[in-house]
């Protein structure tokens, strides 16, 4: 197994022997992601920055509701075929384990959203959670997706670029 104190130390000149090397390391890493951690290092972004707008967004969520989200109609659940339940199942797992989700409480207002499957490119599947009742009580926010393309007609010469993922 690769560590990250070994990986300066990997040879590059053989390409063969260090693509396998590379790709486990960073399946380790994904194996090992835990979710939610973001808000425990709230007071070293405080440290790095002022900006309100990165301080709430790494201290946790908060949203704006235009209408209070209720449910007149009683949600009918939905049944699934036998291999379905198994990769919902499994996915469900995954996703606890990972701290990205926790095991819900009932509780008084509580708005339940069904979920679906998705076939990936791969062949695999992706679990889908539907939020389109949810989200018809929220303050609509114009947000624009900038492209590579964007990018790339802003750049000139002796144009410095750098790229971070959040």
């Amino acid at each position: 197994m690769i560590s990250a104190d070994t990986l300066d130390d990997l040879e590059v000149n053989n390409r063969t022997l260090f693509e396998p090397k590379m790709k486990q390391y960073f399946s380790n890493k994904v194996q090992s992601f835990k979710g939610g951690q973001l808000a425990n290092f709230l007071d070293e972004w405080k440290n790095i920055t002022s900006d309100s707008e990165v301080l709430n967004c790494v201290e946790g969520p908060y949203i704006e509701f235009s209408s209070r989200p209720t449910q007149n109609l009683s949600i009918r659940r939905k049944t699934f075929n036998t291999s379905d339940s198994l990769i919902i199942d499994a996915e469900i797992q995954k996703l606890l384990s990972k701290g990205v989700i926790a095991r819900p409480q009932h509780e008084f207002g509580e708005y339940i959203s069904l979920i679906f499957m998705a076939n990936k490119k791969d062949g695999s599947y992706r679990m889908i959670l539907n939020m389109k009742g949810f989200n018809q009580h929220i303050e609509y926010q114009h947000f624009k997706m900038d492209s590579v393309w964007t990018a790339i007609r802003l750049m000139t010469l002796i144009c410095y670029r750098a790229s971070i993922d959040l």
